[in-house]
């Protein structure tokens, strides 16, 4: 496999923690460029993992996460030195002897994929599974919250703060739905509250995310995508600060991020989607504008003309 560190397990993890920082701050500071549609390959294989992780690892995903919680709990009254070493111990174990079975109750040997996992000394790609090292689930837990994120911005067309603002309360209303207040063409101060329509799949997403949720993040919390580890100023279960950096993530630790073309962040996915119905319904504008909320239909046009195959069909 594939190197992807130095030999010290510690300036391994520490390497892997500067990438994240690092991506983070390009997500923030690189200046803008002009957002389009992802490409095909990158749409079938990336959803393609997304689907599979949602319907085959998530249950476990989730499961291993909640059992770590309860070996957290009845260890935080040690010290902290048998603490560190019987925690990795329990949680090695854990991996070890949880049911990892995919959706047909088949055993998980190997994913269908090579994801980023640590290996003692160093990061590599590898499907192996399970983990060998726990410090792997936090990669694993970047993909499934990933995964949940595209898939809802991938059927329903919102906007990244959109996604981010929804409860998910209404994923089980006949026909399943996300609301969220919108802002941008919204014309007041407050925004607007509105609802979008998700699939099935979506629906599934939802569901899962807010299971995961609910392990992280305060009793009286309702956000959806959580912070998955401690920083210098927030602490794990806090909203997630940016789902395009989840994304970016996922598709580094796929190795996916040449087929993406450019950043794999969030927003892709509604010119995606813009896309994808602009080629094969006839009145796509009109129901893109009212997927979209656009009260002006040059705002819609905007998107279908950012794809350049239908920019030179037009």
């Amino acid at each position: 496999p594939k190197q992807m560190t130095s030999a010290s397990e510690g300036k391994s993890e520490q390497s892997y923690l500067q990438g994240q920082k690092t991506l983070e701050k390009k997500t923030v500071r690189e200046s803008p460029q002009k957002v389009t549609a992802f490409p095909n390959a990158f749409v079938a294989k990336f959803l393609g993992a997304c689907m599979w992780i949602l319907e085959n690892l998530a249950d476990q995903i989730i499961e291993c996460c909640r059992q770590e919680n309860d070996i957290r709990t009845l260890m935080s009254t040690q010290t902290t030195q048998s603490k560190t070493k019987r925690l990795r111990e329990a949680r090695q174990e854990l991996l070890a002897t949880s049911n990892w079975r995919d959706a047909e109750g088949r055993q998980i040997k190997e994913l269908p994929f090579p994801i980023l996992q640590c290996e003692g000394s160093s990061w590599t790609m590898s499907a192996y599974w399970p983990p060998k090292h726990w410090k792997t689930m936090s990669v694993v837990v970047t993909l499934l919250q990933a995964s949940t994120a595209s898939l809802v911005a991938f059927s329903s067309g919102a906007r990244h703060h959109e996604i981010s603002d929804t409860t998910g309360d209404e994923a089980n209303d006949q026909p399943p739905s996300i609301s969220a207040s919108t802002y941008k063409y919204s014309g007041t101060l407050g925004g607007i509250f509105r609802s979008w329509p998700i699939g099935e799949v979506a629906q599934r997403a939802i569901a899962t995310q807010k299971r995961l949720a609910e392990l992280r993040r305060g009793d009286e919390a309702t956000h959806l995508w959580v912070l998955n580890r401690n920083t210098s100023t927030r602490r794990s279960g806090d909203p997630s600060a940016s789902l395009s950096v989840l994304s970016q993530l996922a598709a580094r630790n796929l190795e996916m991020e040449d087929l993406a073309e450019g950043r794999a962040h969030i927003h892709r996915w509604r010119h995606t989607i813009a896309k994808l119905i602009g080629v094969t319904v006839d009145e796509a504008q009109e129901i893109l504008q009212d997927l979209f909320g656009h009260n002006d239909p040059e705002h819609t046009l905007w998107y279908l003309m950012s794809d350049p195959l239908i920019a030179e069909e037009a």
